[in-house]
């Protein structure tokens, strides 16, 4: 319980204290922390490029909601870590077709310049030499302090307790934080509208699930297979949720 009440973002000092990042925006700083933070959930979906690169998705939405700000603030935000127009801690590739961008973080590294992580190096914890001090990670090129240090236990206790949020009109509909944001991946345009489609279905049935998500999801894959034309006549047949 203590791990979830102290949980917090991990932002590298070098962005408070080298010059080159004086004209970074606070808020910036605190963004690429929070993405730093998400490469674990990339690991854990499997959010990995051909050449081994971890990506997160963290789209603009997703970031008004937890800045409680505009777009265009949000948007701002990314261009001063951007590569193309900001300092470069971070590389976003455009997918198109609706989908949203893949978001490369770099790491810092000691001899300078930033680095994309690989998956296999990406959680490896820092190793500790003699006296107590932590040695500098060869990758990002700095070194834990005890005030900010989370171990792995520690960690993977709050992954396994991950608190689960209602949503939906009738506040019945609950979902992770890790839940909500593969929901904005899956269905960028229409999330919200299918929270309230199960939300508006269980008040009015008072039935409950075990899994959210994977309802939304098999909710989805009906919805598909109703789209595809029938052969041999017409489907009268109708899915849980329907109407008739």
């Amino acid at each position: 319980m203590e791990a979830e009440q102290y949980a917090f973002y991990r932002i590298p000092k070098a962005l408070f204290e080298q010059p080159e990042f004086k004209d970074v925006s606070t808020d910036a700083k605190l963004l690429y922390g929070m993405m730093l933070d998400r490469m674990a959930l990339s690991c854990k979906n499997g959010w990995i490029d051909e050449q081994g690169r971890v990506f997160i998705y963290f789209t603009v939405a997703s970031m008004c909601e937890c800045f409680q700000c505009s777009a265009d603030k949000c948007t701002k935000m990314l261009s001063e870590l951007d590569t193309n127009k900001g300092i470069g801690l971070i590389h976003r590739v455009r997918q198109g077709f609706g989908k949203p961008d893949m978001i490369y973080v770099k790491h810092f590294l000691s001899s300078g310049g930033y680095q994309t992580p690989l998956s296999s190096g990406l959680l490896t914890p820092e190793k500790t030499v003699s006296g107590g001090r932590k040695k500098r990670d060869p990758e990002t090129g700095f070194s834990g302090t005890n005030n900010t240090e989370i171990n792995n236990t520690e960690i993977n206790k709050t992954e396994k307790r991950e608190q689960r949020h209602q949503y939906g009109r009738y506040h019945n509909v609950l979902l992770s934080d890790t839940d909500m944001e593969k929901l904005k991946v899956e269905f960028p345009a229409d999330y919200q509208e299918r929270i309230e489609r199960v939300s508006e279905y269980m008040a009015s049935t008072g039935k409950s699930y075990k899994d959210y998500l994977a309802t939304i999801r098999r909710w989805a894959r009906q919805d598909q297979k109703k789209k595809q034309p029938v052969k041999g006549g017409i489907d009268y047949s109708y899915e849980e949720g329907d109407c008739v």
